[in-house]
Formats: C-alpha cells, structure tokens, sequence
C-alpha cells in the first residue's frame, strides 16, 4: 500500500488536470510542488503512523505530479518548434539517466564510507 501511495497521488493529480487548469502561474505551483514534496518526505521520514504514513505518499505524489506536468508544459510552450524535438531528447536523456547517476554516486559513497568507518572507529 505505502509503495502504491504515489503513484494514486500522481493519478488524482492527473485526472484533476483533465478538469481543470492547475497552470496560471506556473513558476509557483512548481516552486509549491517542490517545497510540498520535501516537506512530506522529511516527515515521512520520522512518521511511525500508518494512515498519517500513506496520506503524506498520497500528498508526495501529488505534488511531484504537479511538479513534472508544469515543467513538461511549459518546456512544450516555451521551446521554438524546430528545436522541440532534441530539447525534449536532452531533457529526457537526463531525466532517464538520473537515478543510474544516483545509484552510482549512492555505491561510490557507501564504499568511501566502508572504507572510512573501520579506520575512523579505531582512530577514537
């Protein structure tokens, strides 16, 4: 359930974008989006309440729905037609990409920190 509370969130999000225009002023509700995500996780984070748990993923992916629809609007809108194609192919090159980035930089720490921790415990 916790790992499917996102994705209902994104869902709600986008059939409320079907109903209506979430995007007057795009520049806030991306800026509101992305403060609301970091809120709920931080929170999700500490939370040990189950419902109050699955709110804030419901809530987390509202708002990195929010936040991903906007900034795909407005790429579209904003970008000259005869360059749309490779700033999209840019766009989604890195946003694929992202989480391969992640893992690696997260296994690049962890392996700094195995080698660290031994010596780092014995030194105190």
């Amino acid at each position: 359930m916790l790992r499917a509370a996102p994705a209902l969130g994104s869902f709600l999000v986008a059939l409320a974008t079907t109903q209506h225009d979430l995007f007057e002023a795009n520049w806030r509700n991306i800026c509101r989006a992305v403060i609301v995500y970091g809120l709920t996780t931080i929170v999700f984070a500490v939370s040990r309440n189950f419902m109050f748990t699955l709110s804030l993923l419901v809530i987390n992916g509202m708002a990195d729905a929010v936040s991903v629809i906007t900034r795909s609007s407005v790429l579209q809108a904003r970008t000259p037609d005869h360059l749309r194609g490779r700033v999209v192919s840019v766009g989604s090159m890195f946003i694929r990409s992202s989480n391969e980035i992640g893992g690696f930089e997260s296994g690049v720490a962890a392996k700094l920190m195995a080698r660290c921790l031994p010596s780092c415990s014995a030194a105190s």
